[in-house]
């Protein structure tokens, strides 16, 4: 993830003894003090980690103290004194794992080449760093066919009864990964009360870059 994250804020306390200061009020003059080097504020953070030890209920009560109100990640790894290095780590994760929902969404209307790029922009002078997300839609898919092996002629009549997504019509990649968990896991759902027996699933998306159309492939062994 070289290039995709950046530390963009930091700060070190300047007190090294400060028995009147508890230690939810440290946590919060370090996060401040990071947010400020970074030119945000409170109302910019969307995911916040710290250690187990924090005062309280740990990163809870701290969202709390500080305000934090609309997290949508939150981690408390304890790792020794590394734990805050493994942060860092699980941050860079959080984030490209936002920009994947991104291109997901993007696959539910067809859209399977779809490309998100975080573009970093420095500013020297200022020791600034700002990001804008190039998005690069590309061109919308169709469904076109399902092929089927390992499976009974009135098993495979039944599977495609049970597949939704009419030929030509866009291809919605949630439709077919819905699709695959029922496989999985409610097979009767798509079966009935047909007598099916198979281990997994192998499945392929085969795209066809000229025609902009998708070819599906179920394995059933």
């Amino acid at each position: 993830m070289a290039g995709r994250a950046y530390i963009a804020g930091a700060f070190e306390h300047p007190g090294r003894r400060l028995p009147d200061v508890s230690p939810a009020q440290l946590h919060a003059e370090v996060a401040l003090g990071a947010l400020a080097d970074a030119g945000l504020t409170l109302a910019d953070v969307d995911g916040f980690l710290s250690t187990p030890d924090a005062p309280g209920l740990g990163v809870i009560t701290l969202a709390d103290y500080l305000g934090l109100d609309r997290l949508s990640y939150t981690d408390t790894t304890e790792t020794g004194g590394s734990a805050y290095i493994a942060h860092v780590g699980h941050a860079a994760m959080a984030i490209e794992a936002g920009l994947e929902r991104v291109r997901e969404e993007y696959a539910h209307v067809g859209r399977l080449d779809a490309r998100i790029d975080p573009l970093p922009s420095y500013d020297d002078q200022a020791h600034a760093l700002s990001y804008k997300v190039r998005i690069e839609e590309g061109k919308s898919y169709k469904f076109d066919a399902l092929t089927i092996t390992g499976l009974s002629p009135t098993a495979e009549k039944r599977l495609r009864d049970a597949w939704t997504i009419p030929q030509g019509e866009l291809f919605d990649k949630t439709i077919f990964e819905e699709f695959l968990t029922k496989l999985e896991t409610k097979p009767t759902d798509i079966f009935h009360n047909l007598p099916v027996h198979y281990e997994n699933v192998g499945h392929w998306i085969q795209p066809d870059e000229t025609n902009h159309t998708v070819n599906i492939l179920l394995d059933f062994k």
